[in-house]
């Protein structure tokens, strides 16, 4: 499942970057309940992109509606954007490097 969602539709009540863009991540999942996995910037596609890039990945859902996401969070001088995917935790592990292979692809284009 891929999930894209282009700038937030919400804007959380928080004053640091990071927690913004977390909180813009973990809004993709309608699950009630989550845990953080991890939120960290990726040095090297904030360098290609010139704007702070966050992987956001936590677990949402309870039981056999559990869903691991791995979101690719980026926050430039007019939007948020948000490429998602989420499966269940024993098939996400082996999604890693086809989400990073994905996200390193991705780019800013001025082109309509």
């Amino acid at each position: 499942m891929v999930n894209t969602a282009e700038q937030s539709c919400f804007v959380p009540d928080v004053q640091e970057l990071d927690d913004y863009l977390t909180a813009c991540a973990l809004s993709l999942s309608d699950a009630g309940t989550y845990e953080l996995l991890s939120a960290k910037e990726n040095e090297e596609y904030s360098k290609n992109l010139s704007y702070p890039v966050y992987i956001v990945t936590y677990t949402a859902g309870e039981n056999e509606d559990t869903r691991e996401w791995t979101v690719f969070v980026m926050d430039t001088d007019i939007c948020t954007y948000l490429y998602g995917f989420c499966a269940p935790p024993d098939a996400a592990s082996d999604m890693g490097e086809t989400y990073q292979n994905i996200f390193s692809q991705l780019y800013l284009s001025d082109e309509e």
